[in-house]
């Protein structure tokens, strides 16, 4: 195979329409270069000549799919310009998640030995498997709802484990959104929040990083609901994530340090434990750190 002086093949024996190319989180390149402006447009030349080739050779190609948690594509890269974005339609609002009916469906067998390992009714494990995994919308519409696919394979896999925060567990921070966490104050989002609906996931890369639109596009919000005049409600999707946002405020705010003397236990612990309940974010997210955790849950 020949190859050109930036090591791409000149094989010129790829027949039309013969390659798929998939790309996941194609921005984490960028976020990491948020606050470094040189740096950050260095890495946006490389990938534009990556995408300036796929462009010319879109002849061989059959199928492009990529995701990211940011907006703004051909701001950044106009050589994107013909790509479909499908990020908010219904008819792709199941796509990256399992429907209940899927689940019911298709894994029966793991649902019974879960019934069994934490002695459940099949009717309140699905309530529990609801409120801990489930609850996300992707759509503009609001009208289909997911559960997190990692983290209910992860139970269905565990179930003597219990309800365990798998996706947060497993890395979901990503970078952007720490970077936003250094600088900015607690935010809750335990009560519905009222934006307009072209605001929901509409972050940007570079320069208006919205905190709402970046969380619902991490995964942290979701729409809750579409108001007739067209705003989206967001909010958490479950407990879950309103337990990993908790956890991610502390770890940001304490930096790790107890609330009080070396006695008592870690806040970013308890609530990875399940020790405060998620319903009550405005103790979990208070800047009075003198109150020690066991003050906290008796609020």
């Amino acid at each position: 195979m020949e190859l050109d002086k930036r090591g791409w093949s000149r094989d010129s024996t790829l027949k039309p329409a013969s390659l798929v190319i998939l790309i996941d989180e194609y921005d984490a390149p960028l976020t990491k270069c948020i606050g470094n402006p040189t740096l950050f447009e260095d890495v946006r030349r490389l990938m534009r000549s990556f995408f300036r080739m796929l462009q010319e050779n879109d002849r061989i190609l059959r199928f492009f799919f990529m995701t990211g948690i940011t907006g703004g594509l051909t701001d950044l890269f106009p050589e994107l310009h013909h790509l479909e974005d499908i990020s908010r339609k219904p008819a792709y609002g199941t796509l990256i998640g399992f429907t209940e009916e899927e689940i019911e469906a298709n894994f029966g067998a793991c649902l019974e030995s879960a019934q069994s390992a934490l002695r459940m009714s099949r009717e309140e494990l699905m309530e529990s498997l609801r409120g801990y995994y489930g609850g996300y919308s992707f759509d503009n519409k609001a009208s289909t709802h997911v559960f997190c696919p990692w983290s209910v394979l992860n139970f269905l896999k565990y179930p003597e484990r219990g309800f365990r925060n798998y996706w947060f567990e497993s890395g979901g921070r990503p970078a952007i959104l720490m970077k936003l966490l250094a600088h900015a104050g607690p935010l809750s989002f335990a009560e519905a929040k009222r934006i307009p609906l072209s605001e929901a996931g509409a972050a940007r890369t570079k320069d208006d990083i919205r905190p709402e639109a970046l969380l619902e596009q991490a995964g942290y919000l979701t729409i809750r609901a579409v108001t007739a005049d067209g705003s989206a409600l967001i909010g958490y999707p479950n407990k879950e994530v309103s337990i990993s946002m908790a956890e991610l405020y502390a770890g940001e705010l304490l930096r790790g340090k107890p609330l009080e003397g070396p006695e008592e236990p870690m806040l970013s612990e308890t609530l990875r434990d399940g020790a405060v309940e998620p319903e009550l974010p405005a103790v979990y997210y208070s800047r009075d750190f003198g109150r020690s955790v066991s003050d906290l849950k008796r609020s």
